[in-house]
C-alpha cells in the first residue's frame, strides 16, 4: 500500500459526520503516524530485509485501515434495522 492513498483518505473520511473525534478519523491518524515511522528512512529496511520491527509496523498500519474499513461498513447499515435483526425479530421484506 502506498502511503499516498492514505492522504487521499483524508478528505472523504473528514466527510463523514461524528461528534468530535470520530473514530475513524483517529484511526486514520494513527495509520499515517505508523506509515510516517518508517516511510521513506526505513522502508527499504522493510522491503527488502524483512526487519521484524518494519514489519510489526506496517501490519499494525494495515490492521488499523481494515478496522476502519469494517467501522465504515458497520455505519452503513441503518440502525433500526440492525437492532430489529439483533432482537431477533424478522425484517419485512420490501415491498
Amino acid at each position: 500500500l502506498s502511503p499516498q492513498y492514505l492522504i487521499w483518505l483524508i478528505a472523504p473520511l473528514a466527510l463523514i459526520r461524528g461528534r468530535g473525534w470520530s473514530p475513524h478519523l483517529v484511526a486514520l491518524g494513527a495509520a499515517l503516524l505508523l506509515t510516517g515511522i518508517f516511510y521513506p528512512k526505513f522502508y527499504s529496511n522493510y522491503q527488502y530485509a524483512r526487519e521484524l520491527p518494519w514489519v510489526a509496523v506496517v501490519l499494525g498500519r494495515n490492521l488499523i485501515l481494515i478496522a476502519i474499513s469494517f467501522y465504515l461498513v458497520a455505519r452503513l447499515i441503518p440502525r433500526d434495522k440492525a437492532r430489529e435483526t439483533a432482537a431477533g425479530a424478522t425484517v419485512p421484506a420490501p415491498a
